[in-house]
């Protein structure tokens, strides 16, 4: 290539000529590019990570939405009055579903002349874990695990077996079938 002559500012001035052609134009230029990299622009820096972390934000909430959405849409089949038996007897309940957040549900049941709530975790769409307290005897609690339908339907609780609940009563399997909406009113 030649004799090559270059002036080149930056953090420092060269002012040579360069023997050996493309080579060392090249390796100067890149000792150079490195230098200017060093040289912050600390309003850009700044702009850069507001933006970063704004952007970070939007991102977080849109995905929060998106999530409680398709836990609504996921669970939207629970919510309403549901009737009653144990398998085993005759005994009749009523329940009370409605939806609170996420995967969280609430239930109010009533059977004789007792109460109880509960929150229902559904882990997924096909099981979940219920836990609750009667209303009148706050030492009687108890976990159950909740099944619903593959129709929507109804669904079943089975109690379980726990040590620490030794006060509440044990009763067995129970089905619960939602009301129909027309017959209700």
């Amino acid at each position: 290539m030649g004799k090559a002559i270059r002036k080149i500012t930056c953090l420092f001035e060269v002012d040579e000529v360069f023997e050996g052609g493309e080579e060392k134009i090249r390796a100067y230029f890149f000792i150079l590019n490195i230098a200017n990299m060093c040289a912050f622009n600390y309003t850009e820096i700044f702009i850069g990570a507001l933006l970063g972390i704004l952007l970070t934000i939007i991102y977080d909430s849109f995905k929060d939405t998106q999530r409680k959405y398709k836990a609504r849409k996921l669970f939207s089949f629970f919510p309403g009055i549901y009737r009653s038996s144990i398998i085993s007897n005759e005994f009749k309940s009523k329940a009370t579903i409605s939806y609170n957040e996420d995967n969280i549900l609430q239930i109010i049941v009533q059977h004789e002349s007792r109460e109880w709530r509960g929150t229902i975790k559904m882990e997924t769409p096909s099981l979940g874990t219920l836990s609750y307290a009667y209303t009148d005897r706050p030492d009687e609690v108890g976990l159950k695990t909740i099944i619903p339908s593959f129709d929507k339907n109804q669904f079943t609780l089975i109690p379980e077996p726990y040590y620490l609940t030794a006060a509440s009563m044990d009763y067995t399997k129970e089905i619960f079938i939602k009301e129909d909406i027309t017959s209700s009113s």
